[in-house]
This record gives C-alpha cells, sequence and structure tokens, in this order.
C-alpha cells in the first residue's frame, strides 16, 4: 500500500510520546514494504516571540494554516494516516480531501483549550459538555486569557465543530477510557476503532543488578500527571526516582520527602537500558489521558510491573490484564508497592507480548488500512 502520514512534531526540548509513535510507524510499515510518505513540519521552526505566537495561535483557532494537500496528490496514497495538524498544519484541507483517511486521537485537543481534560490536576469536561466559554474563565491554556481565548473559540462547537472528527473515515482511539469519552461527547461509536500504540521489543533483559525496591516514575512534572499527589502519599523509606521535568519540578523537589530522587530528563535509550533495574513503573496520574503513556509499555516490555492510581486512565489496563498493582491512596499505596515487587518478570513480559507488540501494533494499523480503502 501508498501510506501518507501528516504529523506536526512537538518542540524536541521535552521527550514526545507521539513523536515516538510516528517515527516507529512509518519505519515499521517501510520494513514492510509498504511505500510510505512522511508529510512533516516541526515546531521547533516556530518562532518563540508573542507576536510569532500570536499568529499561530489565532490561525490554529480558525483551522486556516500551512496544507499538505500538494504532497499528498502528488503521493497518491491509498490511505492518509493524520496524528497531530496542531500547531503547523491547517485542517482545512479535510473538507476537500476525498481519499481514504484515518486518525489518531491522542489527546482531547479537538474538544478541549488544554488537551488533557485536567484543570488543577483533577477531571474537567465544562468545555465538552457544554460549557463553551469555562476555557476562558479558568485560562486553560498556558493560563493566559489571550492564549486561551482562540483555542477556546477553536473548540467551542464540540466535536461537531473539528474538521479531523467531521472527516476521518476512522478514529484510532489508544484504550476504552478515551473511546468512551469521545462517545460521550458525540462521537459515533462506529467510526471508532481501539489500536493501542505497540512499542518495539527489548528481547528479555537476562541478569540485571536490580536495586532491591528501588521505583520509578516517568513523565512532564505538571499538575495533570499527579506527581504531587505522589509524592504527597509516598511510603517514608521506599525510594523513588522520578525522570522527567516540567512546570512543577522546582516545588516537587522542595516538598519531596526522603527517598525520592529527581534525574530530571534522560538520553531516551540511556532511560530504557536502565529500566529493569526498577521494581515497578508508578503511574501517577488520576485523570484519563488520550492513552496509555509510551512508558507503560516499555516497562512492560522490560519485564517491569506497573502500579497506577485508580481514576487514571492506565489502572483498569492494569487491573484487567494484572500488569501490576492499582492503588488510590496513601493507605493502600504500601500494599501495591510490595505486590508489584512480588510479580514475576514473566508476567509482565506476556501482558506486553498480548497487548503493545510494534508486530501487532502494526498488524491492525494494516488491517484498518486494508478496511477503510476496500470501503471507499
Amino acid at each position: 500500500m501508498r501510506i501518507a502520514v501528516v504529523h506536526s512534531f512537538y518542540r524536541s526540548v521535552l521527550p514526545s510520546g507521539e513523536n515516538r509513535v510516528v517515527l516507529h510507524q512509518v519505519k515499521g510499515l517501510q520494513e514492510r514494504g509498504h511505500e510510505v510518505l512522511l508529510v512533516r513540519a516541526d515546531s521547533d521552526d516556530l518562532g518563540d516571540g508573542r507576536l510569532s505566537l500570536t499568529r499561530t495561535a489565532w490561525r490554529v483557532a480558525r483551522h486556516v494554516g500551512p496544507d499538505p494537500s500538494k504532497e499528498l496528490e502528488w503521493f497518491q496514497p491509498d490511505v492518509v494516516h493524520v496524528h497531530n495538524l496542531f500547531p503547523n498544519f491547517g485542517s482545512q484541507w479535510l473538507e476537500r480531501w476525498d481519499g481514504p483517511l484515518v486518525a489518531t486521537l491522542h489527546n482531547y485537543r479537538s474538544v478541549c483549550a488544554s488537551a488533557v481534560l485536567s484543570r488543577d490536576g483533577h477531571l474537567c469536561t465544562l468545555c465538552p459538555d457544554g460549557h463553551r466559554w469555562g476555557a476562558l474563565r479558568y485560562r486553560c491554556y498556558r493560563g493566559s486569557f489571550a492564549g486561551t481565548l482562540p483555542m477556546a473559540w477553536r473548540t467551542r462547537h464540540g466535536v461537531l465543530g473539528d474538521p479531523v472528527l467531521r472527516n476521518a473515515d476512522r478514529l484510532i482511539v489508544l484504550c476504552e477510557s478515551t473511546q468512551s469519552m469521545f462517545q460521550r461527547f458525540g462521537v459515533p461509536p462506529e467510526k471508532m476503532t481501539m489500536i493501542p500504540n505497540g512499542v518495539p521489543d527489548p528481547g528479555p533483559s537476562g541478569p540485571v543488578a536490580a536495586e532491591p525496591r528501588r521505583f520509578a516514575a516517568v513523565g512532564r512534572l505538571s499538575a495533570e500527571k499527579g506527581f504531587q499527589l505522589l509524592l504527597r502519599d509516598w511510603p517514608p523509606g521506599e525510594r523513588l526516582d522520578v525522570v522527567g521535568d516540567g512546570p512543577q519540578a522546582e516545588a516537587l523537589k522542595s516538598n519531596a520527602p526522603g527517598g525520592v530522587r529527581f534525574l530530571g530528563l534522560l538520553p531516551h535509550g540511556q532511560f530504557l537500558a536502565g529500566l529493569p533495574k526498577y521494581a515497578a513503573l508508578v503511574v501517577p496520574g488520576a485523570n484519563p489521558e488520550g492513552g496509555y503513556p509510551m512508558v507503560t509499555a516499555e516497562a512492560l516490555a522490560a519485564g517491569v510491573p506497573l502500579v497506577a492510581r485508580r481514576g487514571g486512565v492506565v489502572a483498569p489496563m492494569v487491573a484487567q490484564w494484572r500488569a501490576g498493582a492499582v492503588f488510590s491512596s496513601a493507605a493502600d499505596l504500601p500494599a501495591a508497592l510490595d505486590a508489584a515487587t512480588a510479580m514475576p518478570t514473566e508476567a509482565a513480559r506476556s501482558v506486553y507480548q498480548e497487548h503493545f507488540t510494534e508486530s501487532g501494533w502494526l498488524d491492525q494499523l494494516e488491517a484498518l488500512y486494508r478496511e477503510v480503502r476496500d470501503d471507499r
């Protein structure tokens, strides 16, 4: 097949699971013999000045901007797969594109100014539930009224106002909670297909000089990720490595209990190489994200079980597939850490091999592409 992948890459200064997914997908499909065109734009090329950001914001608000149609028409793909158009591509071209179109819903940007359905660390669905200007009241985009205004304007009509949601033949959702949430907001269930992202198999790690009962938590250090709650609930005497950076970094460091280390941003390869030494990966978020964080699949591939807070997107998966343990508060977190520590490496690997392999992920993508192409 001839497959075109369209993606606006996020800034390289912070790690992006979406960027990695797109690069894995393109490489994997090419290795399977498909002709793949990656149509990309990079946020690193945007200016940092206030005027540049304002222009970009209002362009995004009106769904206008650079149009990939000429490249797509030249390539003549059997299917186009859109990942992210924000902020470097417009979306009006989708109204004119008449070929098979698939899109992955990595987040809630189509209905939420902040894209994460979270405010002050708690679930918020004001805008998609009908309070269209709630984002302005709470300055949901980067804490700025001026920055939030175009984003609130862009999402004011909910799912009906988003060109991607309207025009895609099929929408890929990454987990059941995302599917349920978009269905609640008005997306027809038959338009959605759940395909969790897969990751390459590192193979069994073999003997590792493990550090007994040392745990890891990974992600952007911001309110919606739940690190503040995790450190509040963290059991005295237990050791935790926090990997990542973000706006809450300094505040978290100043209030961290003993036994907690902050490692900052690590090169991805270095982090993966060190993953097998941890007893478990702790996932602190209590709000629904667009999908399972890539690091959860990478941990399971390395034989590392998960400890997830109830309410977050990962907890139902952990409970259903027996990928570790779940917790609600400081009261049951120690027992969850104990349960995960006792879980065999092979059990975590088996969850990865059943649900998150790169080959299985690509199989499902190929099947969906053929289905959409043949329907057309």
